[in-house]
């Protein structure tokens, strides 16, 4: 019987670590392109494959050890059979040929079955190892679009936070631009205000200025009169008439 620890390449005593870390080392060596090139390395890395999987379960270890275990308990020689002494009869040509035809087929069959298994294994391994290629490349996009989904997020939040920060900076500047209007619109009332007050009180000085006028007219016109009616009254006492 075969050891699945030669197999392997492990001690008898080898842990599970030991025996995943040897595996992985095969799988690694036996890769899809050395498959592909050498048919014999399909069977030896069947044979490891093998192995690893009665290694690697308690139970089938166990009773691989007791098969190895009970196979060198019995590699005594056995013992020579002794046979009497006499002619035996002599077979048939038929009788002779048959057995060896029955094992050319025999051996035809099982060759043909073992090259077929053999095959179906190696599809069956190389169709695994591609779907694990496939199942890597997938999760590979997908942490790629996730990545690339995070980078868009923070980019549209970093838009998002510049578009709040311009409205934000407008709304301050046209507050801005509002008071600065308000203060311009309250100076220029003031100023009109102002104007509005020195342009009464230019009329008022004027209109005062006027009836100062006036009044002085006024005032000269009467004492005119008043010296007119005196001289007339002296026009009178003197030469008895109004107008001397």
């Amino acid at each position: 019987m075969k050891s699945a620890y030669l197999v392997l390449g492990v001690p008898g005593n080898a842990t599970r670590e030991d025996i995943e870390g040897a595996f992985e080392k095969a799988r690694d060596f036996y890769s899809p392109a050395r498959l592909a090139e050498d048919p014999k390395a399909v069977d030896k890395f069947l044979e490891v494959k093998t192995a690893h999987q009665v290694l690697r379960d308690e139970e089938s270890r166990a009773a691989h050890d007791r098969k190895l275990s009970s196979a060198k308990a019995n590699t005594a020689p056995a013992a020579r059979i002794d046979r009497s002494p006499g002619v035996k009869p002599e077979a048939s040509w038929p009788e002779r040929i048959l057995p060896i035809l029955l094992a050319v087929v025999l051996v035809v069959f099982a060759t043909g079955y073992y090259v077929s298994s053999k095959r179906e294994a190696a599809r069956k391994a190389l169709a695994a190892q591609e779907l694990e290629l496939k199942a890597q490349a997938a999760e590979e996009e997908k942490k790629e679009a996730l990545r690339l989904a995070a980078e868009e997020a923070s980019r549209q939040q970093i838009a998002r936070r510049a578009e709040q920060q311009e409205r934000q900076f407008r709304q301050e500047s046209d507050r801005a631009i509002n008071n600065v209007r308000s203060l311009e619109a309250q100076r220029s009332y003031q100023e009109m205000q102002r104007d509005s007050i020195e342009q009464r009180d230019a009329q008022r000085k004027e209109s005062e200025a006027r009836s100062r006028e006036q009044n002085l007219a006024r005032a000269a016109e009467q004492r005119l009169a008043r010296d007119k009616a005196r001289i007339r009254e002296l026009c009178y006492q003197n030469y008895r008439r109004y107008d001397c």
